[in-house]
C-alpha cells in the first residue's frame, strides 16, 4: 500500500491504465478522459506523478482536447516520437493531422520532427521535381508560393 490508504501500487497502475492507456493512438483515445480527482479522496492519497499529471489533465472540459493531449503527451514522448505511424498517412489527410499536432504548443515538439522526416512535403515544388526531373523548371513568383495550397477539402 506504500502510504495509500487502502490501495495497492497495482490498483494505482490499474487507475493510470483507464486514464490513459499508452499502447497505440487509439487506445489513448478512448481511455477515460472524464475520472477527476475529489479534493477529498486526494487529500488522504499521495499519487504517482503519472496518475496525477492524468487527473489534472481530465480537468479540461473539452474531452477532445484533453485526448489531443494525451496522445501528444505520452504516445509521441519517445526519443523517435513514433513518427513512423505519421509518415504513412495520405497526403489529404496529412494536411489535417498537420493542423491538429500544431495546435498549441504541446504539439510544436512533434510538428518539427515531422518536419524533419518529410522536408519534400513542405517543398511545394516537390511533385514538379519528381516529375520533371532533368527539365527545367518554372520561375515562380513570390504570390504564387504563399497562394499554394497543398490542402484541399474538396
Amino acid at each position: 500500500t506504500d502510504g495509500n490508504t487502502n490501495i495497492t501500487a497495482r490498483g494505482l497502475a490499474a487507475l493510470a491504465n483507464i486514464l490513459c492507456n499508452k499502447s497505440s493512438i487509439d487506445s489513448i483515445y478512448v481511455s477515460n478522459h472524464t475520472l477527476q480527482a475529489n479534493h477529498f479522496f486526494m487529500a488522504r492519497i499521495v499519487l504517482p506523478t503519472d496518475l496525477d499529471s492524468y487527473l489534472q489533465l481530465n480537468k479540461n472540459h473539452n474531452k477532445f482536447e484533453t485526448a489531443r493531449q494525451k496522445i501528444l503527451k505520452y504516445h509521441f514522448c519517445n526519443r523517435d516520437n513514433n513518427i513512423h505511424e505519421l509518415l504513412e498517412i495520405n497526403l489529404k489527410t496529412m494536411c489535417h493531422v498537420i493542423a491538429w499536432i500544431g495546435r498549441d504548443c504541446t504539439g510544436f515538439p512533434l510538428l518539427y520532427h515531422l518536419v524533419r522526416s518529410m522536408p519534400a512535403l513542405f517543398d511545394y515544388d516537390s511533385e514538379a521535381k519528381a516529375n520533371g526531373a532533368g527539365e527545367k523548371r518554372k520561375r515562380t513568383t513570390p504570390e504564387a508560393r504563399l497562394n499554394y495550397s497543398g490542402c484541399d477539402d474538396g
